[in-house]
C-alpha cells in the first residue's frame, strides 16, 4: 500500500516500522523535520523517505 502524502505521527511510524516515540525522536532532535499542527504533528512522506535515503 502507498503510504499518504502527509502522515500523522502514528502513520509515519507504522510506514518504517518504528514506533511513534522513535519518530518523535527523531524530530525533537532536529532529524526529521516535520510541521506542528495545533497538538499534533504532520510529517510529509518526502521527509521520510529523505531521511531514510541519508
Amino acid at each position: 500500500p502507498t503510504a499518504p502524502a502527509v502522515m500523522t505521527l502514528e502513520q509515519a511510524a507504522a510506514y518504517v516500522q518504528v514506533s511513534p516515540a522513535d519518530i518523535q525522536a527523531l524530530i525533537d532532535e532536529g532529524s526529521l523535520q516535520a510541521r506542528r499542527i495545533g497538538s499534533q504533528y504532520r510529517i510529509a512522506r518526502k521527509a521520510i523517505d529523505d531521511f531514510l535515503a541519508g
